[in-house]
């Protein structure tokens, strides 16, 4: 039991506040690199999206968020899942597509 590995995915609209988007990504107009021997965070741009990526090395657990065309959050949580599932992750996700959404 707990040992199983997963992967989430989550994906906010904040069409109706985009301000409120602007204040929960506040990390996309900076940089942050901070690491420990138990985890990092730090902002990452994984195509033309910021984020911010935060991973814990002892419980192999960790989040991804995106900001997707300043309405969207995209939330990747792993765990037991080395960090490079994130970029697998958001390749998968056609996050081009979710962008045009914004502009319909």
């Amino acid at each position: 039991e707990g040992s199983e590995s997963s992967a989430d995915v989550t994906i906010i609209d904040y069409a109706a506040m985009p301000s409120l988007a602007a204040g929960m990504a506040i990390w996309e107009t900076m940089e942050i690199d901070n690491e420990s021997d138990d985890e990092y965070q730090r902002t990452v741009t994984y195509g033309k999206y910021r984020g911010m990526e935060t991973y814990n090395f002892k419980n192999e657990s960790g989040q991804l968020q995106l900001l997707v065309a300043k309405r969207f959050l995209v939330s990747v949580s792993i765990r037991k899942i080395k960090p490079a599932a994130f970029g697998t992750t958001i390749e998968a996700m056609k996050l081009d597509d979710l962008a045009a959404m914004a502009e319909k």
